[in-house]
């Protein structure tokens, strides 16, 4: 068996390869928006140095004002207010304008890639070779469309273009810092290699985490999927407690995981604040005294230099959640393209492969080994060889386990033969184009995969993308025997057949499959066990059909009810993935074999069927305008309840976890109010420099606030690891 064409996975994505499904108006949307960013960060520090500028002016009007200045000052002063009013204000609309175009243009880039995203993970699910599916879980794919690629929308839209602004913001900051005091800057951010280790480290840590959460989530989503894809038989056997038990365990690993991201967060958080603060700390101590020794420092540069070092720290912190929505859509996504970058074994959308005219359907198995790769170790074909002339009926039987489905797999190259050689026409069949050997041939499963649209689709799907009209599928309701149910619908052929036709009673959904198969005017019919699940009735009827339908046609026929194929050309009789015995019905009952055995097991099994579920045609007709009725009447109620569902409730679904939830509220109080506290405390500062005649003074009245920032220091960075941790519960 060919090898798997899977790319190596990988952990992350570089920021080039999350964006690897950008076209060229995006790429241009992304730089724009980078540049708008950049610009509109330069600008915020922009007003950090008009008003270190307005402090200077403020602090000596003041004490000019104790001296009785002039008018000719008072002027100058007004003058210099009015006109970083001015700059203030233009300022401000620069932001605010460049702001909206920031998240205006990485939305529109973001929208423009996950759709794109979507239907290329789509197309390659639809592209994956059968065996792929059997080792991955299908029910997961709904949750990574949702879910997962969500959060990789969110590591492109605006978040992305905020993270650009605040870290171009805090960059353009520290080196402002460094133009007005490159001495006392040096000071406040001597604890800054401290903090980018432990970022650095916390990141990484971090990005595992997110990558353990989603992979968790999905797995949940895939119980979830399940359970309720089968709802009828977890009620049935009273199994809801024992599912949603099964969902919640799944669950643990998840909420573990973002517990420890949040903390990690936290800590993350509160150390870059807590240094933040610690290096202000340090700059209140070390600049005043450079402002009393020196006189290239004043109170207008010490502000300038705070404001612009803590403007990087709050950008910082700012930045941080964008940060981490980019490293969780780096992780999410490298799982996701690797799906859509997988070169499928077996490629349905390939151009390669010989496409035979005209076409002779003969088949024949050469000593076939097969196994699962789900399954390796059981053996399921062991030296199987089988010939069917073109236009012969054969049937396939045995006990369970036998490999007759598996027969009907490799013939439809659903896998590839671990040995021997599979032929249609003289070909091996891994010579044909793929698509075009499906064509040749009309499948019909036990349980028919119907989709929830008319039923005139539901048959046009079977034509292999070929366009057919309504003649077509008129054709084809004739030869399954159709036609008649469905004209005595209310809407016929444009009925729906509802989720997996659930408005279709199983003899109707069975019809419309074959209808389906037949579509296509195929070489090939294949019959899984067609029959199997319908009542006497409904069988009797389905069995017609299927009986006209294979005239004409190579037939491989996979029974269990030995009724069904009695008038087959031929019935084969499979043990353990190998042929036994071989002939018509009449010839193996005679031989008095492992057919003779199975007939006579049926037969004293048969019991006489009692069912009312297919009275008649005109009865589930009926049912069927009122179960669509029903359903109507049903979303309309949902969508009531919806509209009156109170916030009262919604409340007091928190309230198992309400202790979390008030601390978490409370602890965010707090940590609201260190800003408000670091302002006062601030402007308390600046005011010492306006009041104080004497350096004495001045050094007396404002070293003390060097402590307070460490107070507060200590108090963010619990304040902060508290919070997350707690609201992350």
């Amino acid at each position: 068996m060919k090898s798997d064409k899977t790319p190596k996975a990988r952990k992350s994505l570089s920021i080039r390869q999350l964006f690897a499904f950008a076209d060229t108006f995006d790429r241009i949307f992304v730089v724009l928006g980078a540049i708008i960013a950049t610009i509109t960060g330069f600008s915020w520090n922009l007003l950090t140095v008009a008003f270190g500028d307005v402090v200077d002016v403020f602090v000596a009007f003041e004490r000019n004002a104790r001296n009785n200045a002039s008018e000719v000052e008072t002027a100058e002063f007004l003058r210099d207010v009015y006109f970083f009013s001015y700059s203030l204000l233009a300022l401000w609309i620069l932001n605010f304008v460049a702001n909206f175009l920031i998240c205006l243009l990485f939305s529109r880039a973001a929208n423009n890639q996950i759709r794109r995203i979507k239907n290329r993970y789509f197309e390659s699910l639809l592209r994956q070779e059968v065996a792929w599916h059997d080792q991955n879980a299908n029910t997961a794919f709904a949750s990574t469309v949702t879910t997962d690629l969500k959060r990789i929308e969110d590591g492109m839209n605006e978040k992305f273009g905020l993270a650009v602004y605040n870290a171009s913001t805090a960059l353009i900051a520290i080196a402002t810092a460094f133009i007005y005091g490159w001495k006392l800057t040096l000071i406040i951010i001597s604890l800054l290699p401290f903090l980018a280790f432990g970022t650095s480290v916390m990141n990484k840590v971090q990005a595992t985490f997110a990558r353990k959460e989603v992979e968790a989530y999905a797995a949940a989503g895939a119980v979830a999927e399940e359970a309720i894809g089968g709802i009828r038989t977890v009620v049935a056997f009273g199994a809801q407690q024992h599912e949603s038990e099964r969902y919640e365990r799944h669950l643990l690993p998840a909420m573990r995981s973002g517990i420890r991201r949040n903390l990690m967060t936290g800590l993350g958080n509160g150390l870059m604040f807590a240094c933040l603060y610690a290096g202000l700390a340090l700059g209140i101590w070390f600049g005043v005294q450079m402002i009393l020794e020196s006189r290239d420092y004043t109170i207008g540069t010490i502000v300038i230099v705070f404001w612009c070092v803590s403007g990087a720290g709050f950008s910082i912190g700012g930045a941080a959640p964008h940060f981490e929505a980019i490293a969780v859509a780096r992780a999410t996504a490298a799982k996701v393209f690797a799906t859509i970058e997988r070169r499928p074994l077996i490629d349905v959308t390939s151009e390669g492969g010989v496409k035979p005219e005209p076409i002779r359907a003969e088949i024949e198995f050469k000593n076939v080994d097969f196994w699962y790769p789900s399954r390796p170790e059981v053996k399921v074909l062991n030296g199987f060889s089988l010939t069917i002339a073109e236009g012969e009926s054969v049937a396939l039987v045995g006990a369970s386990g036998s490999g007759k489905s598996t027969v009907l797999q490799l013939l439809q190259r659903f896998y590839d033969a671990n040995g021997g050689v599979v032929s249609v026409g003289g070909r091996d069949v891994r010579e044909w184009n793929v698509q075009y050997l499906r064509q040749q041939m009309g499948a019909v499963g036990q349980e028919p995969a119907l989709f929830d649209t008319t039923i005139r689709e539901n048959v046009a799907l079977g034509s292999h993308s070929k366009l057919v009209d309504d003649k077509d599928v008129e054709r084809a309701m004739q030869e399954a025997n159709a036609a008649e149910f469905v004209a005595k619908l209310p809407q016929q052929w444009d009925t729906r057949v509802g989720d997996r036709g659930a408005q279709l009673s199983g003899g109707q959904k069975q019809r419309i499959a074959i209808a389906r198969a037949l579509i296509n005017a195929p070489k090939v019919l294949l019959l899984d066990e067609a029959t199997s699940a319908l009542d006497t009735r409904s069988e009797a009827v389905v069995q017609t059909a299927l009986e006209k339908a294979s005239k004409g046609r190579t037939s491989v026929v996979v029974a269990h009810r030995l009724s069904t194929v009695v008038n087959c050309d031929r019935i084969v009789v499979m043990e353990t993935g190998r042929v036994v015995e071989t002939g018509t019905h009449a010839q193996l009952l005679e031989r008095k074999g492992v057919y003779h055995a199975l007939v006579r097991q049926q037969s004293a099994a048969a019991e006489p069927e009692v069912t009312d579920a297919d009275e008649s045609e005109e009865v589930e007709s009926g049912d069927q305008v009122a179960d669509e009725a029903e359903v109507l009447v049903g979303v309309d109620l949902e969508e009531e309840v919806l509209k009156k569902f109170s916030q009262k409730r919604l409340f007091a679904l928190f309230a198992a976890d309400k202790f979390y939830i008030f601390a978490g509220l409370a602890l965010s109080l707090l940590y609201g109010l260190i800003v408000p506290i670091y302002a006062f405390i601030f402007g308390a500062f600046v005011e010492v420099f306006a009041q104080s005649e004497t350096s004495a003074e001045i050094w007396a009245r404002s070293h003390v606030f060097a402590y307070y920032y460490v107070a507060i220091a200590v108090a963010v960075g619990a304040i902060s690891v508290s919070q997350m941790t707690i609201l992350g519960v």
